[in-house]
């Protein structure tokens, strides 16, 4: 659940076009803000790191979570991932984020 798509709560399901960034948190009402939508994912990316220190894992989510990770990591604006492709993401980067932005568990 912790790599699920991000949350809308009353907007889910609903069309809403490509708002900016600024109208795009009206949008979402009752949902998940961006800085959660990260928080949770950089925490299961992080555990997974954890657990599988110096292994290669493959994890599969939704493209808009992982460009809004991609961006919180690495400081690139907006990074693109289209449907089914792949991006390599070094551990480094989470404990880095991590020292910065201390995790909720």
């Amino acid at each position: 659940p912790e790599l699920m798509e991000q949350d809308f709560g009353d907007w889910e399901g609903k069309l809403v076009g490509h708002p900016v960034d600024e109208q795009r948190q009206l949008h979402i009402g009752s949902g998940e803000t961006e800085k959660h939508l990260v928080e949770r994912a950089v925490n299961a990316l992080f555990k997974i790191c954890q657990q599988h220190a110096g292994d290669n894992v493959l994890v599969v989510s939704h493209g808009a979570l992982i460009s809004s990770v991609l961006s919180a990591l690495t400081g690139e604006s907006d990074p693109q991932v289209a449907n089914g492709t792949y991006r390599e993401l070094d551990a480094r980067l989470l404990n880095n984020y991590v020292s910065r932005e201390p995790l909720s568990h």
